[in-house]
């Protein structure tokens, strides 16, 4: 599927927009914007889940993509208090999302805990973390040999910190 495009408008005047959605049948309950992504607690037929619209500008136009939890989406970060709010997943791939969610946002979390000058090992070599990147990614200095490399967040799950 692709992104519905508002003539015109603003990322504000497209979060409004899909946070007042009804249908004869659902509502959007909640909405929290993390950067591009408006995550929604949506209501449909009594039953509560997440929905993800994914925000995008084109020139003057912002447009928007929707995605629900059943579609197993490539993309995390859902506020944990929406997803506590929502009824049991209902499919396979909602379920393996929500798991793959919380996983993102704790090592988010840990990520938040590291800071600059930080030693972690991380196969046979030590590192000291220099200056954080995007994600919760470092450049990080061998200690060996002063070598520089970036380092992403998902390789500090297999690091030490020492």
């Amino acid at each position: 599927m692709g992104y519905d495009f508002h003539h015109n408008a603003t990322k504000k005047d497209i979060v409004a927009f899909l946070k007042a959605r009804k249908s004869d049948n659902g509502k959007v309950i909640e909405g929290v914007v993390t950067g591009n992504y408006l995550w929604m607690l949506v209501e449909v037929d009594g039953v509560k889940s997440i929905e993800l619209a994914i925000l995008t500008k084109a020139g003057s136009d912002f447009g928007y993509k929707l995605i629900g939890e059943g579609a197993g989406p490539y993309h995390y970060g859902c506020p944990a208090k929406l997803v506590a709010k929502a009824d049991p997943a209902s499919s396979e791939y909602a379920a393996e999302w929500r798991k793959k969610n919380a996983a993102a946002l704790e090592r988010d979390a840990r990520a938040a805990e590291r800071k600059v000058g930080d030693v972690v090992r991380y196969g046979k070599f030590e590192y000291r973390l220099v200056r954080p990147l995007s994600r919760g990614a470092f450049v990080v200095s061998r200690v060996s040999d002063g070598l520089e490399f970036s380092m992403c967040a998902a390789k500090f799950k297999d690091a030490e910190f020492l």
